[in-house]
């Protein structure tokens, strides 16, 4: 509770569940998805699902080059910003194209996805550098925010999917990367009004 309670740390371990949940959203429904919709054979698969981890990998390398010039918030509220453009571009090309889906789909999940290690990390440095002596507790609860969270999205996600189409997935994609910037955007306004 006395994390929780802490100015901030519950929009930090939001945001830090919130990061990943589009993730979670797309190991639940690529599949489909892909291997349905998209007729992608099963041996072709695991290339378009696997360019996700590539990119993830090459983002945390270049969080941990960007932590040497910027501050983890600095980097975390800017690239929730820059996340939004990939997945909003996304969402308008699978409402209004029903055409070559193949080629703006990949691409647009491979960026909303594979940025998330400039996001979900840094909200979670957030959490643990106001809770040194409880850091322990801290981590457990980001754990649980994150997977508790990455199920909610996964399910909600595979409820409302329809014909194996890949707007249900591309939709709540986009619903958990705003709920991240407007939690951005509420952390930042408090930290002013505190100033």
């Amino acid at each position: 509770i006395e994390i929780i309670k802490h100015p901030n740390s519950l929009y930090y371990i939001l945001l830090g569940g919130f990061s990943s949940a589009p993730m979670f959203v797309f190991i639940t429904n690529s599949s489909s998805v892909y291997q349905v919709f998209l007729n992608i054979t099963p041996q072709n698969f695991g290339f378009y699902f696997g360019a996700n981890t590539v990119l993830m990998i090459f983002c945390s390398w270049v969080n941990t080059k960007l932590l040497n010039h910027f501050h983890y918030l600095e980097i975390m509220h800017r690239f929730i910003l820059i996340r939004m453009i990939p997945i909003s571009v996304l969402l308008i090309l699978s409402l209004l194209l029903d055409d070559h889906v193949i080629y703006y789909l990949v691409p647009g999940v491979i960026l909303s996805i594979g940025l998330m290690p400039l996001v979900g990390p840094n909200a979670s440095s957030a959490v643990l550098s106001q809770h040194g002596k409880l850091a322990g507790s801290a981590s457990a609860i980001l754990g649980f925010a994150r997977f508790g969270i990455g199920a909610l999205a996964g399910s909600l996600a595979s409820l409302t999917q329809t014909n194996n189409n890949h707007l249900s997935m591309v939709t709540w994609m986009f619903v958990f990367t705003l709920l991240c910037l407007i939690i951005s955007i509420k952390i930042k306004h408090t930290k002013d009004k505190a100033m």
